[in-house]
């Protein structure tokens, strides 16, 4: 395999595969803490902002959406009660 070849190293104990992973500087976020915090305040805003929008824009069909589903309520009831009588 070509991905084998290009990660596998010959050692004194036989093949090795190296591994690296990215560390993070946490002395650095710590220094940017205030730019974090005021960017999970925007994301949080623009959240609110959009389940606004789609709750006003979904507002319309509440009330009939509701009406409706009494009707499927008492409906299933009568029906429910005819068949046990």
């Amino acid at each position: 395999m070509a991905s084998e070849m290009v990660a596998k190293f010959s050692g004194k104990t036989g093949p090795q595969y190296p591994m690296s992973f990215k560390g993070y500087d946490y002395a650095g976020l710590l220094g940017r803490i205030a730019e974090i915090e005021e960017l999970i305040v925007t994301v949080e805003c623009s959240i609110r902002s959009e389940i606004e929008r789609c709750e006003a824009a979904l507002k319309p069909f509440a009330a009939g959406a509701t009406a409706l589903m009494g009707l499927v309520l008492s409906s299933n009831v009568e029906s429910y009660a005819h068949d046990r009588i």
